[in-house]
């Protein structure tokens, strides 16, 4: 529990419920690792819904927040799988794909900001990998995706070489 109590202390708290909105496919694991993908979290989505855009009619600090948000999403579903976040070996890579407008400094800005609070809490397991796609077209509501590839000790899951879940959608 040191790495929930790490995230709490950064504002990013995990619930048994993740706020999503809709969902792909949520998770694959094999032996060794967990990629959690897919899973929008909610934003003040009337505003993205109007047609604003991050970087335009949205300011940055829009897309911080949201971002957040998916980063609390994405460790909640982690943690339904793992169960305690610090048998995680290592993050391996986070991977940001960025609806809106903006340079590649807007996005280093908010990418080091979410991934910070990973190595913060995660110590050097929390030392990954980043990479940003943007701007890429996202559902409506939608600025942000993270998705997160971590690798585990073996013994998480004997007997269990793939699995897939899906989450319902709220909208």
């Amino acid at each position: 529990m040191r790495v929930e109590k790490k995230l709490a202390q950064s504002g990013i708290v995990l619930t048994d419920n993740p706020d999503i909105t809709k969902s792909y496919v949520t998770l694959i694991h094999d032996k060794y690792h967990v990629y959690v993908s897919g899973i929008q979290a909610h934003c003040p989505s009337h505003l993205f819904y109007d047609g604003n855009i991050i970087g335009r009619q949205l300011s940055l600090e829009w897309l911080k927040v949201c971002a957040r948000r998916s980063i609390s999403n994405q460790l909640s579903m982690l943690k339904r799988i793992v169960e305690d976040l610090d048998t995680i070996d290592h993050i391996i890579k986070v991977v940001y794909y960025i609806n809106g407008i903006g340079t590649k400094e807007d996005w280093r800005q908010i990418t080091n900001e979410t991934t910070g609070i990973l190595r913060d809490a995660f110590g050097q397991a929390g030392d990954c990998e980043i990479c940003t796609i943007a701007p890429v077209p996202l559902p409506p509501g939608q600025p942000v995706q993270v998705d997160i590839l971590v690798s585990l000790p073996a013994s998480i899951f004997p007997g269990y070489p793939w699995m897939y879940e899906g989450v319902k959608s709220s909208g």
